[in-house]
């Protein structure tokens, strides 16, 4: 078959699209529309086998934006699905949702919605941003629109069992027609990337606790900062390595000045995924600080799982499904959201524990929470 994903994001980079294209194109052909966020320059390009085509005018423009009716989304869409006879859409999130219906409507063909993530709830947490918020982030204008779109979906992807849950309760939307496919990392790529000796010799005598992805305010990373002041006196020679980049590095780097404990925290930004089995290798302790609400209740990132693959002992504020892996796994411990006393006590008894939490977590990727695996659902789905 013809495959055509679309994305409101740029591509690449984008894990879970990454691996799902390369799942299936061991059997179909792939086509990927994604807007040009990440400023390549490149309109079309082949990738892996796969041909991605982009959005044109640039990540800030009225062309790109995935608001709910925009034309130009459509338009693309269509001129592909004409352009190489696609079979099937593949939608990615629900911001571009019109344009699986208005597919399924005129060309009568199968439309698949893969949810990253509890979209209406993550509207609710970035909060009003521009003129056009009442359209593009209105948390209960979303709701209502994924009610009603997901009714023609078939199939619809989900990470995590909780959200499947909640799509049946809140959204009636029919068990049979939902497909749990986690984030889970591929066991024998992600395992087998090089580890630079560089980085890890850079860390040499310093107690590193990690930390992978965006910073945004819904991360919980400012709780991880705040817990700095009650570690140092049992471990001295903490080290946070914040990788990754976002929208509220400033204001972490701020918040590390007030407390006085600057030097303890470094920000590497962006860096090649590649290098980052490097960093890890680096750390004693891995973090997902995010406090528990809708929106991190319902999955689980892939950070969670990259990090238990390298035998790093995880510590999780207290979210639903990520405390249910922890608890399953014995990968590590929980602290209670929010609570930077919690942060401090928990990490400490990670520390001072005995309990093989990256052993544990390390047989659990290898058995049972690696692509290889979770990906036959996915590959069900497309005979």
């Amino acid at each position: 078959m013809n495959i055509l994903m679309i994305t409101n994001g740029g591509f690449p980079p984008d894990i879970r699209i990454e691996k799902e294209a390369a799942c299936l194109r061991r059997r179909h052909r792939i086509f990927i529309l994604a807007s040009d966020k990440t400023g390549r320059s490149v309109r079309e390009e082949t990738l892996e086998a796969v041909r991605v085509f982009r959005i044109a005018g640039g990540g800030g423009t009225i062309r790109s934006i995935p608001f709910f009716m925009n034309p130009f989304w459509l338009g693309e869409a269509i001129h592909l699905i004409r352009r190489y006879r696609i079979d099937r859409l593949h939608i990615h999130d629900l911001p571009l949702a019109f344009v699986g219906m208005a597919a399924r409507w005129l060309f009568r063909m199968p439309v698949a919605i893969d949810l990253h993530e509890n979209y209406p709830e993550a509207l609710r947490l970035w909060g009003s941003k521009g003129r056009m918020s009442f359209l593009i982030r209105n948390p209960r204008l979303a709701r209502i629109y994924e009610r009603y779109a997901l009714k023609l979906f078939d199939p619809i992807l989900v990470v995590d069992e909780n959200h499947k849950r909640l799509l049946i309760e809140h959204s009636s939307v029919p068990e049979t027609k939902i497909a749990v496919v986690p984030n889970t990392v591929s066991w024998r790529e992600f395992t087998q990337l090089a580890v630079d000796p560089k980085i890890v010799r850079r860390y040499d005598g310093k107690y590193v606790v990690a930390y992978v992805g965006n910073f945004g305010v819904e991360r919980g990373l400012d709780i991880a900062v705040r817990g700095i002041p009650g570690i140092i006196p049992h471990i001295p020679n903490l080290r946070l390595l914040l990788i990754g980049d976002g929208p509220n590095r400033t204001e972490l780097e701020a918040l590390a000045d007030s407390l006085g404990v600057r030097k303890h925290v470094e920000f590497t930004g962006w860096v090649d995924f590649h290098l980052v089995p490097s960093y890890l290798t680096a750390s004693r302790i891995c973090i997902i600080p995010q406090p528990g609400n809708a929106l991190i209740d319902n999955g689980i990132p892939h950070k969670m799982f990259q990090y238990m693959a390298l035998k790093k002992p995880i510590l999780a504020a207290d979210s639903r499904a990520i405390t249910r892996v922890i608890r399953e796994t014995g990968c590590g411990a929980t602290f209670v959201s929010g609570s930077p006393e919690s942060f401090t006590e928990a990490l400490l008894s990670i520390r001072g524990g005995r309990s093989l939490y990256g052993e544990n977590g390390r047989r659990a990727v290898r058995e049972k929470y690696n692509w290889e695996k979770t990906s036959e659902t996915l590959l069900q789905l497309y005979p």
